[in-house]
């Protein structure tokens, strides 16, 4: 700032402090002129322009934002009180330089405005319930709080609801008890995780080898194949579903509907896609098994597709079939049920048992011929027997198909 232009704002402050001076009126008695002297002597008073314009000020502004605030400030120094108050009011935001002027005006009213509110925080209910007592509610209100939470018998809160629950829970158990779950065809950690998902809804898989047992009422495997549990599972119209049951059902805490969950086949010349649903649903429809009415003789050495004779033996009496010993040939006769012979060669007439069952016009064949009435429940097995004799009229219908 040059000098010129302070010694024009230095007249300018003479002459307004002059004005007051003048305007001012007299008192009308010495002791109100001395209480007045001695408060504007008390009072601090506003530093001079000269100070503000000074040259160590003027230094430190010698930027133009700087020097803007000095010019800002000397405006806000020629006003009042009352003049800053209209035009920022207290508890307005204001840049340095305005509170600046505002603390050299007057100093001791910057304080008076109150602080600004903090926001009141909400309570939990708990710390409500530390920190006051709860004032007891009035009586119209509780009654309206009771018809609204007031709920009929049969919904889900009453004792009818309960009831049900619990009785659909008891029938679920009871359910789950009932069922004899075996495992075919997997690892050991795909039966360590089938059994978790058995536990989830109460089931408990039998730890049976790999020999079928009677009691077992649902096969779980990957894919149906003609190994002898599936093939005894098929015989006895027993479920043969895939994992998926085990772990949807896991899910859902109870046994799901098999329906949807059959195992199929992945060689449709082996085993039917949907055998196990076939032959599940006969034995549904019928209560008989496979072999239902059927009796056989097993060789000795009749075993050639399948591992073992004793093999073959539990895959008959799973599906209701009924065994003759190779001792009692002398007694074999056809029955009005089906009776055959399951021999090594149906055109070896040289073995006794084939030349014994002929000449008693019993049907000789392969142990393929019980393997495939399980595995392809709708191919026609006629070709079996046109070697050695011709077939019984009765068993036409269930060679050409089964179920």
């Amino acid at each position: 700032m040059d000098q010129g232009e302070g010694e024009r704002v230095e007249e300018m402050v003479a002459a307004l402090e002059a004005e007051k001076e003048n305007a001012r009126p007299e008192p009308e008695h010495k002791a109100e002129a001395e209480a007045e002297a001695e408060a504007e002597a008390e009072a601090p008073k506003t530093p001079s322009l000269q100070k503000v314009g000074s040259p160590t000020a003027s230094a430190g502004a010698s930027s133009t934002a700087g020097r803007r605030r000095l010019r800002e400030l000397k405006t806000l120094q020629l006003f009042g009180w009352d003049s800053q108050c209209s035009k920022y009011p207290p508890g307005s935001k204001l840049g340095p330089a305005e509170n600046l002027a505002r603390k050299r005006v007057q100093p001791e009213r910057l304080d008076t405005s109150p602080p600004a509110s903090e926001p009141r925080k909400r309570k939990s209910p708990g710390q409500k319930a530390k920190g006051e007592a709860r004032q007891p509610e009035p009586a119209e209100k509780k009654t309206k709080k009771s018809k609204k939470t007031a709920k009929p018998a049969g919904s889900k809160g009453g004792k009818a609801g309960k009831t049900a629950k619990h009785a659909a829970a008891e029938k679920s158990k009871s359910t789950a008890s009932d069922l004899n779950v075996s495992l075919s065809g997997m690892r050991s950690k795909v039966r360590e995780r089938c059994q978790k998902h058995a536990a989830k809804f109460g089931v408990q898989i039998t730890a049976s080898p790999k020999e079928w047992n009677d009691a077992i009422t649902h096969l779980v495997t990957p894919r149906l194949g003609r190994s002898e549990k599936t093939l005894s599972g098929m015989a006895s119209g027993a479920w043969i579903l895939k994992e998926s049951w085990l772990r949807e059902s896991g899910k859902a805490k109870a046994a799901l509907d098999e329906k949807d969950f059959f195992a199929q086949s992945l060689d449709e010349s082996l085993v039917t896609s949907n055998a196990a649903e076939l032959w599940n649903q006969h034995y549904c429809q019928t209560k008989k098994k496979a072999f239902h009415g059927m009796s056989a003789v097993f060789h000795e050495r009749c075993a050639q597709n399948a591992p073992s004779r004793d093999t073959l033996l539990r895959i008959f009496r799973a599906g209701g079939g009924r065994v003759i010993e190779a001792e009692d040939t002398n007694e074999v006769q056809q029955e009005d049920g089906m009776t055959f012979a399951v021999v090594p060669d149906p055109c070896d007439r040289t073995d006794k048992v084939v030349s014994d069952c002929i000449a008693k016009n019993v049907p000789c064949t392969s142990d393929l011929f019980l393997i495939e009435w399980l595995a392809l429940p709708k191919k026609d097995l006629s070709a079996h027997f046109q070697d050695t004799m011709s077939m019984p009229l009765l068993w036409s219908s269930k060679l050409q198909q089964r179920c």
